[in-house]
């Protein structure tokens, strides 16, 4: 270690070479007695095989890089829920979605919790914008962090639908919705008296007229 002269103390910078994510803290040090000590690095992403190169530049005009073995970043605490796969965006009544929602367990960088009690968590999911009813199987467990529909359907037309995840984690009660999605009409397949005849004086036009929805199922 170099502890005198003008290159113990050079500027050293820190980047993450390899993976995904963003380096934070103080990334730029001085180096004192020839050490530029780090207090407050971290990476926002999970992944394995993270690398951070340090870099400075020396008297002789020479940029020096040096890389510090592979890591890991695990995910942090649960916090938040997300719809990892959306509903189809458009689905037929009663039909079964052909795109199933996935709603992930995830810590407060948006990174997936596959451990712990919370990645095991029961998700419930509502129809909280729109008329109709969500039927299929609405309450799962989730498996590493993910929990997978596989049956939903809802009866009613409508646009700007939207689904809402509920789940308690450790850490208290969290919820999200989906992005809003459309539901269309089936094939015709009855029909149906919205509006009764009301009689009146013979002859003269009924006081008030029937009229006939064609439905689907």
């Amino acid at each position: 270690t170099v502890t005198s002269g003008a290159d113990s103390t050079t500027n050293v910078v820190l980047n993450l070479s390899f993976g995904s994510g963003v380096l934070s803290g103080t990334t730029n040090m001085f180096a004192v007695l020839g050490v530029a000590t780090f207090t407050n690095i971290s990476v926002n992403l999970v992944g394995t095989d993270k690398v951070i190169t340090a870099t400075a530049t020396l008297t002789n005009g020479v940029a020096t890089t040096t890389t510090a073995p592979a890591f890991v970043i695990t995910p942090a605490s649960a916090s938040k829920l997300a719809f990892s796969t959306q509903p189809s965006a458009s689905t037929v009544a009663g039909v079964a979605f052909a795109q199933q929602p996935v709603v992930a367990v995830q810590d407060q960088f948006g990174n997936t919790v596959t451990n712990g009690a919370d990645s095991t968590t029961n998700v419930f999911l509502r129809l909280s914008t729109g008329t109709g009813a969500l039927s299929g199987t609405t309450n799962i467990t989730a498996v590493a962090g993910l929990a997978t529909f596989t049956n939903l359907s809802i009866n009613l037309i409508g646009a700007n639908k939207v689904l809402t995840a509920d789940a308690t984690l450790t850490n208290g009660a969290v919820t999200t919705n989906s992005a809003t999605f459309a539901i269309t009409s089936g094939s015709a397949a009855k029909m149906v008296i919205t509006q009764q005849p009301v009689g009146g004086a013979s002859g003269a036009l009924l006081a008030t007229q029937p009229a006939l929805a064609i439905q689907d199922a």
